[in-house]
């Protein structure tokens, strides 16, 4: 339903507002409930979802040190190569929390632009949906956690 929906408006056939117009005029059929709360989803887009709290507190109880809020990464002359979702700057790793607008191929094709943009400064990006959080965020973190402990390995034998 999230792709159908990104797809639409990537092409800018619809809007989210006459979707919603849509979905609210034809009141209960099946599937309206997933399809609200799909739409919700699309409008809470910005940094710092709730999902994106519930990750953080998640990898904190688990002791990964992440930066509060988002994070600028820099690049060696200083310049903004992209903003974290949820940054271990320690360890140069990138956690995304990705919303439905991420099925979108021109949002896809920006994400793996940034992503080679951060590999090539030495950063690690991994990415989640919305879903994967709602479903297991105990998991999620937890593969963080670990990639999290890799990574500090590697530096420690590096050094």
């Amino acid at each position: 339903m999230a792709f159908a929906i990104s797809s639409a408006l990537g092409l800018r056939l619809t809007t989210l507002e006459e979707i919603a117009a849509i979905v609210d005029g034809r009141g209960q059929f099946p599937g309206s409930a997933r399809m609200r709360r799909v739409l919700a989803d699309f409008g809470d887009a910005e940094s710092h979802s709730r999902r994106e709290r519930s990750l953080r507190r998640e990898l904190l109880r688990l002791g990964v040190p992440i930066v509060d809020g988002s994070h600028d990464i820099l690049d060696e002359r200083g310049r903004t190569v992209a903003q974290a979702d949820v940054a271990v700057p320690a360890v140069r790793l990138n956690a995304e929390v990705d919303g439905p607008h991420h099925f979108a191929p021109a949002q896809q094709a920006s994400d793996r632009r940034r992503d080679r943009n951060l590999k090539a400064i030495d950063w690690d990006v991994v990415r989640y949906l919305y879903y994967e959080i709602d479903e297991d965020v105990e998991r999620v973190a937890r593969e963080i956690a670990d990639l999290y402990h890799r990574r500090l390995r590697a530096l420690q034998q590096a050094a």
